[in-house]
């Protein structure tokens, strides 16, 4: 049975921008209906060493729940199987430079969390924290939750 990691992923930028990919990534994966998919952006392989090689996970998200913030912002809540994924938005960020990407991440049974903020194509921030360190830097960004819900 795999760890789970809670993740929040804050999608910013131009109304209509935000709109194309909000509707993107709402689809239908592994034969199931979801808010958030990996493979409408990044498509994964068939085996699980090569969707973590494209995404940084085995699998789609699972329970993703979408909320929309404004018009130029939208906010998905999701999990993934132990790891969260950081390969997937370091592919997915540059393609769309129009738009920022904030993903904060927390799996306490492993004792990580992390952050991976993309804006304008690059790299701004991307930090992993562990232990009692983890939980702290989760509430400096407003994400203790995430440790909880794991």
């Amino acid at each position: 049975m795999a760890n789970w990691c809670s993740n929040r992923l804050l999608v910013t930028g131009p109304a209509g921008s935000v709109r194309t990919f909000r509707d993107r990534a709402a689809t239908v994966a592994d034969g199931m209906p979801t808010e958030l998919s990996f493979g409408a952006f990044v498509p994964g392989p068939d085996d699980e060493e090569g969707r973590i090689d494209a995404w940084g996970c085995r699998f789609e998200a699972e329970d993703a729940k979408v909320s929309d913030h404004s018009d130029e912002a939208v906010e998905w809540r999701f999990l993934t199987p132990a790891s969260p994924p950081i390969e997937w938005l370091e592919k997915v960020g540059p393609d769309h430079p129009e738009l920022s990407f904030d993903l904060v991440f927390a799996e306490p049974m492993a004792g990580f969390a992390g952050r991976l903020f993309i804006e304008r194509g690059g790299t701004v921030v991307a930090a992993e924290w562990t232990g009692k360190r983890a939980r702290r830097e989760l509430e400096a960004v407003g994400a203790d939750e995430l440790w909880l819900a794991s």
